[in-house]
C-alpha cells in the first residue's frame, strides 16, 4: 500500500497525506471519501508523499519541514513522488525521490541545524529537492509508477529497511558522536603532557559532553558520565615498537619486548612518548627515560620463556628502542563548533613497513 494524496494545480504545488491503494489496476489511484483501506499485511509497504508542479522553469520542489521530518524518519522507505504536468493539467513525466542516504542525510542536517538554534517552527521553513537529478524518472503509467517505487527501493526492502534504520542512528556520526570539553587546572611543568599521554588523571567535574551529529554540537542530557569522578586519557597509537635490553656483557643475549609507542604533541611539553607492554611502561623524557613496571609480578602466570626473557630485561641493562613504523607529530588543533583547542589525535600516521 502507498499512503498518498494530491491536489493537482497548474498554478501551485499542494499535498497532503492521505490512503490509497497501490495502483496495479492500470489507473491511477483516488482515494474515495469515507473509504477505509485495508492493508495488506502479506507485502512490504512504503511511504510516500506525492507532489505535483506545471512549472515551466525550474526543477525543485519543496516540502515543510515540519511534516517532512515525521516522514523521513518513518521505519520503511519514504519516497517523494513527484508528478511534473503541462499547464493545462496533463501529465508529463513522474519522478521518484528516495529519502535515503544523501538525501536522509540533508533532512536530518536541517533537522539539526534548526535544533542546534533552537528554532523549533519548522512549519515556516522549506526543505527543496532537485527531482531531476535526486529522482528516478519514469513514464506516467501505473506500471511506471511501479517499477519506479521497485527500482528505488531495490529487490531485498528488508535489507533497504534495515539499512535505513542504521542510517537514522548513524548519519552525521562518522567523526564522533559523542564529544567532551573539561576545563582543569595545570600545576606543574609537563603536567599536560602527562594527562595526555595517559599518565595522570583529571576530575570529571568540570566535563561538559555534547552531542556532535554532523558537527554541530548540542549539550548531552543523558546519564551516562553521571558516576564519572576521574578522566584518563587512552594516547593514540603510533604504532609497535622494538625495545632491546642488554647488559654489560657483549656476549649476554638481548631481551626483546614489542610495545605498543604513544607520543605526545610537542606544544605540550614534558614527557615526549610513553612505550607500553603488559609487564612494563617506559616513559621517555627529553633528558632521559622512566622505566615502570606493571602490577606485581608474583600475581601473574606468564610461560617459561617469557618470565626469562623479562628477568633479562630487568637486570642492569642498555636500552635501544627501534621503531617499527614511521609517524607524523600530533598537534593542537579547534574543533568545529567549540571555543577552545583541542588535542588532535587524527594527527598520527602509522605506515607498516
Amino acid at each position: 500500500n502507498i499512503s498518498t494524496a494530491s491536489t493537482i494545480r497548474a498554478d501551485g504545488i499542494q499535498h497532503w497525506v492521505g490512503k490509497a491503494p497501490s495502483p496495479s489496476n492500470g489507473k491511477w489511484p483516488k482515494r474515495a471519501l469515507g473509504a477505509a483501506q485495508k492493508r495488506d499485511r502479506s507485502k512490504w509497504s512504503c511511504y510516500v508523499q506525492l507532489k505535483s508542479t506545471a512549472q515551466k522553469k525550474g526543477r525543485t520542489v519543496k516540502a515543510k519541514l515540519s511534516t517532512f521530518e515525521p516522514f523521513a524518519k518513518l521505519p520503511g522507505p519514504s519516497l517523494l513522488v513527484v508528478f511534473r504536468l503541462h499547464t493545462d493539467g496533463e501529465p508529463k513525466r513522474g519522478y521518484v525521490i528516495p529519502i535515503f542516504g544523501k538525501n536522509l542525510a540533508r533532512v536530518l542536517l536541517r533537522l539539526r541545524q534548526a535544533e542546534s538554534k533552537r528554532d523549533f517552527d519548522l512549519a515556516s521553513k522549506n526543505i527543496s529537492f532537485d527531482y531531476r537529478s535526486k529522482g528516478h524518472e519514469f513514464q506516467l503509467t501505473a506500471e511506471g509508477l511501479r517499477d519506479a517505487l521497485q527500482k528505488a527501493v531495490g529487490d531485498d526492502p528488508t535489507a533497504y529497511v534495515a539499512e535505513k534504520q542504521r542510517q537514522l542512528r548513524e548519519l552525521g556520526y562518522e567523526d564522533a558522536e559523542l564529544v567532551g570539553q573539561y576545563t582543569f587546572k595545570v600545576d606543574k611543568e609537563g603536567q599536560l603532557a602527562r594527562i595526555w599521554l595517559g599518565l595522570e588523571p583529571i576530575n570529571a567535574s568540570g566535563l561538559s559532553v555534547f552531542d556532535a551529529r554532523f558537527g554541530i554540537p548540542i549539550p548531552y542530557s543523558g546519564q551516562l558520565f553521571d558516576d564519572l569522578d576521574q578522566i584518563k586519557m587512552t594516547p593514540p597509537s603510533v604504532g609497535v615498537w622494538r625495545v632491546s635490553m642488554k647488559g654489560p656483557d657483549v656476549l649476554d643475549e638481548a631481551a626483546v619486548f614489542e610495545v605498543e609507542a604513544h607520543v605526545a604533541p610537542p606544544e605540550l611539553g614534558g614527557p615526549i612518548a610513553l612505550l607500553k607492554h603488559q609487564d612494563f611502561t617506559i616513559v621517555i623524557e627529553k633528558d632521559g627515560l622512566q622505566f615502570e613496571t606493571e602490577h606485581v609480578f608474583g600475581n601473574a602466570l606468564r610461560p617459561l620463556d617469557r618470565w626469562c626473557t623479562l628477568l633479562r630485561g630487568l637486570g642492569p641493562v642498555a636500552l635501544l628502542c627501534r621503531p617499527k613504523c614511521s609517524f607524523r607529530p600530533l598537534s593542537v588543533r579547534r574543533r568545529r563548533g567549540f571555543s577552545n583547542p583541542v588535542l588532535n589525535a587524527v594527527g598520527a600516521d602509522c605506515r607498516s613497513r
